[in-house]
């Protein structure tokens, strides 16, 4: 009977025990279950990306997005990069820390190189391994792979576009090891999302440089003398701030052949000398150019040279930094030419250009150029006949304004940059230069031959037009009556 009883205790003990770890077993299903339901929602949202409207990159012809939604951030718009490009930027969030980043990279000169050779040197220089993926579909196809980095939990997505004009654009996405199949997802959307469309403002702007460098240049080579221009630095007050002189020489070979030499001093009085020597041959591509830039207090000068040959391709050497190539555009243009280049622009032609300025420093900047009407302009002259307006497409707000006369020779300019005075460059003399700075002009390098004077150009007044805006400024000091005084001094101060 005590054995009778014991066993069916024990037998109850078992069911219960079995009840109790089938409950458990239950529980931990449904938690799986749960989890397998999560990651499906989890996956589906994912996969159904959400995209802004593509932001258009102004006179860039491309128009790219960028994802959307509580997790994604954007970066402002398009931004330029010193590395002459326009970035688009957008950042996604998990639990306070970026865990995906997707940036668009608009190059607007970068050395030629073959698509697969490219996405093998950005590879290389991370000492990353590249796994080729193929190409994107949609309006823009571009060839794409992914970049591993040993030892690191991030990975890359990096695709590649050929534009017109020598452009490129570029799609990164940087992404954690365990949302591959994500990363995959966003690339693939974001490259089907671009728009392209025909800039015509930068076709005629390559028109117009070819034309340039064909005839307009190709004309100076019969000049027999030097040309020399001068201008006067000067703010809003009429006080001269510095000065500039570009000087221009002709070396002809006798059989067609020559170049242009262009030398340019510009000194400022707030400690800025810079002089540049430019080179440009008549029948190919090549030149040559140095520049040396010095501030006040800052030690020893900046050196950068430049060199073209005749494939198209530029070397960019600055002081303390290594060789940099770039590629030359269809709408190239040469600073110290910039002038000369919009001076010979058809007068009657209305609509805007785009340009690619090249600077001293290897910078390439877009420059949207366009006629203005005389009371649109921010400076008067009697002698005026045209009006010229320059934006400087990398910057907002920063612009320029050249006021030509009716032999097209150059009366000033003037300048805008943001957070800055407004400021006039005035054609002058340099006899006036001398009184004003006590200083005798010199061209970098080699003097001109004495038998074949300099011949300035005609010269003008020009004033700036009077603007009646103001700006609050706040300022700290320990005497309000100090500070009273001293700007009660400063031109402009109300």
């Amino acid at each position: 009977m005590q054995k009778q009883w014991k066993g069916d205790k024990i037998a109850r003990m078992e069911i219960q025990d079995l009840k109790r770890y089938s409950a458990a077993e239950v529980v931990l299903l449904g938690v799986f279950a749960l989890g397998l339901l999560l990651a499906l929602v989890l996956v589906k949202v994912r996969g159904n990306i959400a995209l802004a409207e593509p932001v258009a990159l102004p006179f860039g012809g491309v128009s790219a997005p960028l994802p959307q939604g509580p997790e994604w951030k954007t970066v402002g718009g398009w931004m330029y990069e010193s590395d002459n490009s326009f970035v688009l930027l957008g950042i996604m969030n998990y639990q306070g820390r970026p865990a995906m980043t997707a940036r668009w990279r608009y190059a607007l000169c970068d050395e030629p190189v073959e698509v697969e050779a490219l996405l093998r040197q950005r590879a290389d220089s991370a000492a990353a391994r590249l796994t080729l993926l193929g190409q994107t579909g949609g309006s823009l196809a571009m060839s794409y792979g992914r970049i591993d980095s040993p030892g690191t939990r991030e990975s890359y997505l990096m695709g590649v576009a050929v534009l017109e004009q020598a452009r490129r654009l570029e799609l990164y996405i940087a992404f954690g090891s365990q949302d591959e199949a994500f990363a995959q997802t966003v690339f693939e959307a974001l490259a089907n999302g671009v728009r392209l469309s025909p800039c015509p403002q930068q076709a005629a702007g390559a028109e117009q440089v070819e034309q340039f460098y064909r005839t307009r240049l190709q004309s100076l080579a019969d000049a027999d003398a030097p040309r020399q221009t001068v201008l006067l630095l000067k703010d809003a007050a009429e006080r001269p701030l510095g000065y500039a002189s570009q000087r221009a020489f002709v070396h002809n070979s006798g059989d067609g052949d020559g170049h242009l030499r262009l030398t340019t001093l510009r000194v400022e009085a707030a400690g800025l000398r810079s002089e540049s020597d430019l080179w440009l041959s008549f029948t190919d591509t090549a030149f040559s150019w140095k520049a040396v830039r010095q501030l006040a207090d800052s030690g020893a000068p900046r050196t950068n040279e430049l060199r073209g040959n005749t494939a198209g391709r530029i070397a960019v050497q600055r002081s303390g930094e290594g060789n940099r190539m770039l590629c030359r555009t269809p709408m190239l243009m040469y600073e110290p030419l910039t002038t000369a280049f919009v001076a010979g622009l058809p007068a009657d032609d209305a609509g805007p250009i785009v340009i690619d300025l090249l600077t001293e420093t290897g910078m390439v900047v877009p420059v949207r150029i366009s006629p203005i009407a005389a009371q649109d302009a921010h400076v008067k002259s009697e002698q005026a006949v045209r009006f010229v307006r320059l934006d400087y497409l990398h910057t907002d707000g920063a612009f320029e304004e050249m006021v030509f006369d009716a032999d097209g020779a150059l009366l000033g300019r003037f300048e805008q940059a943001p957070s800055r005075p407004a400021r006039l460059w005035e054609a002058t003399t340099p006899d006036a230069l001398k009184q004003t700075f006590g200083v005798q002009l010199e061209p970098l390098g080699r003097a001109p031959d004495s038998s074949q004077p300099a011949a300035p150009l005609k010269t003008e007044t020009l004033a700036m037009k009077e603007q009646t805006t103001t700006q609050t400024a706040v300022f700290a000091a320990g005497c309000f009556w100090g500070v009273e005084y001293f700007f009660a001094a400063v031109a402009g101060v109300v």
